[in-house]
């Protein structure tokens, strides 16, 4: 985790960034899948009277190459497949036997992988610059030793 980490770092990002906004169109289009639209992230299975009933949260999402990056639009819901009918969060946590303000969304909705990934990049670029800056030390190299005649 040195200075040199951090601008290895810093210039593979800078190489990805410039590939993407100076590639080709089709090329991008093959190479980076961006995917969209709308999934369910099973919370649980709860109880509607005598019948099971299985309980999600029901999202919009963008990302890359299957990893969400932004997550929007999110509720409750009660689903089979791909059926689904929206239920508010006072029933959700009703159908799964929780107190009403004790459910939330799942984690991955409130802080999806791919902003994680890209947090996890900035925390160790941050942490190779303070690295770098306190190893440095600010010390100068020896002067050469006068004393040596020939």
């Amino acid at each position: 985790m040195t200075a040199r980490f951090a601008r290895c770092l810093r210039h593979a990002v800078t190489a990805l960034v410039v590939y993407v906004m100076f590639s080709p169109s089709e090329a991008s289009a093959k190479f980076f899948m961006i995917t969209t639209g709308e999934t369910i992230s099973d919370v649980r299975s709860g109880k509607d009277g005598n019948k099971s009933v299985k309980i999600g949260y029901k999202y919009d999402y963008a990302g890359l190459f299957w990893i969400d990056f932004w997550t929007w639009d999110g509720g409750y819901c009660v689903y089979e497949g791909t059926n689904f009918r929206p239920i508010t969060a006072e029933q959700a946590a009703q159908l799964l036997g929780k107190s009403p303000g004790s459910v939330s969304p799942p984690f991955l909705y409130r802080f999806p992988l791919g902003l994680l990934i890209v947090a996890g990049f900035v925390l160790l670029a941050v942490i190779g610059k303070v690295v770098g800056k306190k190893g440095d030390g600010g010390t100068t190299p020896a002067a050469p030793d006068d004393s040596y005649q020939r």
